[in-house]
């Protein structure tokens, strides 16, 4: 019996042997590698034919090094501005809203709108619509139906506005909103969790605000909250936290001239306006804060007067209510600088008033207890200038000045992280 049953194993392996086939081979006379074939191969002429051998190079191909982080400017673009507004629409592209420049130290306030498309890279600015007068120091705010609200600004210096405009990118055309009680510039605008939005302070031409109000985007109209800042502020900072409320924090009251270290949380549940009893490490104006992803808020530079020195950044945390100071990445923190959080988490800081800094880019990574990334420098100095993200990662970078009385940056960037 054993041996009849080597005799069958032993004929079985030479029939095998004979037909060819291998062990592990899933397919009968099928070649080494994969094959093209007619429908997936490209030129013209006949495939070849099932029982061929192409000889293709199956060793993988290496996706390649990532291009590291750098700077592109926007040929062709020049957008000569200061306060002005940079606000990503709902289809990608950045609307830029009024401003001013210098030229032969003639300052002109303009109601120059541009709309830059991201795409082809590295974009391209042309002109909209109009503003019915010119504007600076103002606000704009994404609504949610795709509109965009501008607040208040100035047409000349000492003299706020009270008026309203709404943009429609749809038609490119602008239409008058409600006005406000009176006239504001200088102010913050905050869009809540519901898209109404809120108006924070500011000044009035005369003496800095302690006024809040709402527009109500449902409704198309203001709400005035009948609560007031404890403090009046100008150059302040007000960001929405995770939990809907709204944390202001510094600025300057020019009455008193005093540089502010006070913070204050705006509950829209419950319309309360309260001042926190933590302080700021340092009083600040002219700084930027941003809301990280683990709830905390960085606020950054600033400025606190002729006789003081902002030596750090800082964190608050709201579910502690305390602050804590962080080392800037490279040297003095930034002053009218910009902020603005990448998709992975990193705020990226462009530009400060000092000459030595104003090509500066720096990113503050918030991983691993926190750490500041040394980035490409700009192509231009500046400050006073908006970073706006856009929705491939990369930010647009507009306008700005290198100095006091510098000539104004025309040139827009693009930054790639």
């Amino acid at each position: 019996m054993v041996r009849t049953l080597l005799r069958l194993l032993l004929l079985l392996l030479l029939g095998a042997g004979c037909n060819g086939e291998t062990s592990g081979t899933p397919d009968v006379g099928a070649p080494d590698g994969p094959q093209t074939t007619p429908d997936s191969r490209a030129g013209d002429g006949p495939g070849p034919s099932v029982d061929q051998a192409v000889v293709v190079d199956a060793t993988p191909v290496p996706d390649g090094p990532k291009m590291p982080a750098h700077w592109d400017v926007v040929t062709g673009a020049t957008v000569e501005r200061v306060d002005h507004t940079a606000t990503r629409l709902a289809d990608g592209r950045v609307l830029i809203v009024g401003g001013w420049d210098r030229v032969n130290n003639v300052t002109t306030r303009h109601s120059d709108v541009y709309l830059y498309s991201p795409k082809p890279e590295p974009g391209a600015v042309v002109d909209g619509a109009k503003l019915a007068g010119p504007r600076e120091g103002h606000s704009a705010s994404l609504l949610p139906n795709g509109r965009v609200l501008v607040v208040g600004g100035h047409a000349s210096p000492g003299s706020p506005l009270a008026t309203t405009a709404i943009y429609d990118p749809k038609t490119d055309a602008w239409s008058a909103g409600p006005s406000l009680p009176g006239g504001v510039s200088s102010h913050v605008a905050v869009t809540l969790s519901n898209g109404d939005v809120l108006i924070v302070g500011g000044h009035d031409g005369v003496k800095p605000l302690a006024g809040v109000s709402i527009y109500q985007a449902a409704q198309g109209s203001w709400k005035l909250l009948g609560v007031t800042l404890s403090e009046k502020r100008a150059g302040h900072t007000a960001t929405l936290l995770a939990t809907g409320k709204v944390l202001i924090a510094g600025g300057y009251d020019s009455l008193q001239q005093a540089y502010l270290d006070s913070l204050e949380l705006y509950d829209p549940s419950g319309n309360t306006l309260k001042p926190l009893p933590t302080k700021l490490k340092s009083p600040r104006s002219a700084h930027s804060a941003t809301l990280l992803k683990d709830g905390t808020v960085l606020l950054v530079g600033g400025v606190c007067g002729l006789s003081c020195t902002i030596t750090d950044d800082e964190l608050y945390d709201p579910a502690t209510g305390t602050t804590k100071a962080v080392s800037h990445a490279a040297g003095d923190p930034p002053v009218s600088h910009a902020a603005v959080q990448l998709l992975g988490g990193r705020v990226l800081i462009t530009g400060d008033t000092a000459k030595s800094g104003a090509v500066k880019a720096v990113a503050y990574d918030p991983s691993g207890g926190g750490a500041w990334d040394m980035l490409p420098d700009m192509n231009h100095g500046r400050h006073q200038h908006t970073a706006t993200l856009l929705a491939d990662g990369s930010v647009l970078v507009v306008g700005g000045k290198t100095g006091s009385w510098s000539p104004i940056t025309k040139e827009l960037e693009r930054f790639y992280p």
